[in-house]
């Protein structure tokens, strides 16, 4: 009786944990105002960011049919102090309270410090990365004015409207192991 009661207990702690992975995750969502502000500088220098952000990539920038076509760029926060003109470097501050670079458990911040944007103004914030078994979790705050951003259908789990075009996406693959 004590073994059956354990593994129904072990069971249900799997399937609350594994629930969680797939809801959404209120404290970044509170921070929307924060995000606006980083958006807000982004998009400001989306023009500069992509030329020298696209220095980071390498030979694959110069193809016709490129990352500066199809692609996102990174922008972390190292790149973005690199480039950014000094007098928007505050928004860096706010990055750093989401983001923190002393902790690196996605769970400790409200966004993942790797953010990518694309030249149509789509901009990704990394929420949180988990993975149960072979199954990979990314959850997603994603800002898009034209709303382009389309993942591959299959893996999408939820989608949910936060403002007008803010949307949280949390998203799901197999690892493929390669």
């Amino acid at each position: 009786m004590k073994t059956v009661l354990l593994i129904l207990l072990i069971g249900f702690v799997g399937c609350t944990s594994r629930t969680e992975k797939f809801s959404m995750r209120q404290n970044a969502i509170d921070y929307i105002q924060d995000l606006k502000s980083v958006n807000q500088m982004i998009l400001k220098n989306i023009i500069r960011l992509q030329d020298s952000c696209c220095q980071n990539l390498g030979q694959s920038c110069n193809n016709p049919d490129s990352i500066k076509k199809n692609i996102f760029y990174p922008a972390t926060y190292a790149l973005l102090d690199k480039y950014l003109p000094n007098h928007e470097k505050s928004a860096l501050k706010i990055l750093e309270k989401l983001s923190p670079s002393r902790m690196r458990n996605s769970s400790d911040n409200v966004i993942i410090s790797d953010l990518r944007f694309r030249p149509d103004s789509t901009i990704i914030y990394p929420v949180a990365d988990y993975s149960i078994g072979d199954t990979i979790i990314n959850h997603r705050i994603v800002y898009s004015p034209i709303d382009k951003y389309n993942p591959v259908p299959d893996s999408v789990y939820t989608v949910t409207t936060i403002l007008p075009n803010w949307k949280y996406y949390i998203l799901w693959h197999i690892d493929q192991g390669w």
